[in-house]
Protein backbone atom coordinates (compact mmCIF):
# COMPACT_ATOMS: atom_id res chain seq x y z
CA UNK A 1 0.00 0.00 0.00
CA UNK A 2 1.12 3.56 -0.61
CA UNK A 3 1.89 6.17 2.03
CA UNK A 4 -0.70 8.65 3.31
CA UNK A 5 -1.02 11.44 0.81
CA UNK A 6 0.29 14.74 2.03
CA UNK A 7 -0.24 17.05 -0.89
CA UNK A 8 -2.24 20.25 -1.09
CA UNK A 9 -3.76 19.04 -4.36
CA UNK A 10 -5.18 15.95 -2.65
CA UNK A 11 -6.70 18.02 0.14
CA UNK A 12 -8.64 19.97 -2.50
CA UNK A 13 -9.97 16.85 -4.24
CA UNK A 14 -13.22 15.47 -2.79
CA UNK A 15 -13.18 11.71 -2.26
CA UNK A 16 -16.97 11.62 -2.48
CA UNK A 17 -17.24 12.87 -6.08
CA UNK A 18 -20.06 11.69 -8.32
CA UNK A 19 -17.48 9.96 -10.52
CA UNK A 20 -16.23 7.96 -7.54
CA UNK A 21 -19.78 7.00 -6.64
CA UNK A 22 -20.34 5.81 -10.25
CA UNK A 23 -17.33 3.50 -9.99
CA UNK A 24 -18.50 2.18 -6.61
CA UNK A 25 -21.98 1.45 -8.00
CA UNK A 26 -20.47 -0.33 -11.00
CA UNK A 27 -18.39 -2.51 -8.65
CA UNK A 28 -21.37 -3.32 -6.41
CA UNK A 29 -20.42 -1.05 -3.48
CA UNK A 30 -22.92 1.83 -3.80
CA UNK A 31 -23.20 2.44 -0.05
CA UNK A 32 -19.51 2.11 0.82
CA UNK A 33 -18.04 4.75 3.14
CA UNK A 34 -14.82 6.61 2.42
CA UNK A 35 -12.03 5.87 4.94
CA UNK A 36 -8.79 7.08 3.40
CA UNK A 37 -6.77 8.55 0.56
CA UNK A 38 -3.24 7.33 -0.10
CA UNK A 39 -0.69 8.30 -2.71
CA UNK A 40 2.63 7.15 -3.99
CA UNK A 41 4.33 5.42 -6.89
CA UNK A 42 2.27 3.36 -9.31
CA UNK A 43 1.44 -0.20 -8.28
CA UNK A 44 0.86 -1.73 -11.70
CA UNK A 45 -2.93 -1.70 -11.17
CA UNK A 46 -5.38 -0.35 -13.75
CA UNK A 47 -6.66 3.20 -13.42
CA UNK A 48 -10.41 3.35 -12.71
CA UNK A 49 -10.82 6.25 -15.13
CA UNK A 50 -9.00 5.11 -18.28
CA UNK A 51 -8.22 1.49 -17.54
CA UNK A 52 -4.55 2.12 -18.35
CA UNK A 53 -1.96 0.54 -16.04
CA UNK A 54 -0.40 2.87 -13.47
CA UNK A 55 3.26 2.00 -14.00
CA UNK A 56 5.69 1.73 -11.09
CA UNK A 57 7.81 4.54 -12.54
CA UNK A 58 4.89 6.98 -12.60
CA UNK A 59 5.10 9.63 -9.92
CA UNK A 60 1.66 9.40 -8.35
CA UNK A 61 -1.10 6.92 -7.94
CA UNK A 62 -4.07 7.82 -5.77
CA UNK A 63 -5.72 5.03 -3.80
CA UNK A 64 -9.14 5.79 -2.35
CA UNK A 65 -10.20 3.27 0.26
CA UNK A 66 -13.86 2.57 1.05
CA UNK A 67 -15.55 0.07 3.36
CA UNK A 68 -18.93 -1.61 3.42
CA UNK A 69 -19.56 -3.74 6.50
CA UNK A 70 -16.42 -5.93 6.66
CA UNK A 71 -15.50 -5.47 2.98
CA UNK A 72 -12.88 -3.03 1.72
CA UNK A 73 -12.55 -1.70 -1.81
CA UNK A 74 -9.66 0.34 -3.13
CA UNK A 75 -10.08 2.54 -6.20
CA UNK A 76 -6.87 3.49 -8.00
CA UNK A 77 -6.32 6.48 -10.26
CA UNK A 78 -3.47 8.26 -12.01
CA UNK A 79 -3.14 11.66 -10.34
CA UNK A 80 -4.33 13.53 -13.43
CA UNK A 81 -7.26 11.12 -13.88
CA UNK A 82 -8.38 11.55 -10.29
CA UNK A 83 -8.21 15.32 -10.54
CA UNK A 84 -10.27 15.15 -13.75
CA UNK A 85 -12.85 12.80 -12.15
CA UNK A 86 -13.19 15.03 -9.10
CA UNK A 87 -13.91 18.08 -11.25
CA UNK A 88 -17.66 18.17 -12.02
CA UNK A 89 -16.98 19.99 -15.30
CA UNK A 90 -14.85 17.10 -16.63
CA UNK A 91 -16.26 14.16 -14.68
CA UNK A 92 -16.23 10.63 -16.10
Amino acid sequence: MNAPLRSEAAAEVPAESSATRQVLRRKGFPEAHFVGLWGGLGSGAACEHRGRVIESDEIEEYELVFVRHAETITLRFHRECWERCADPATSM
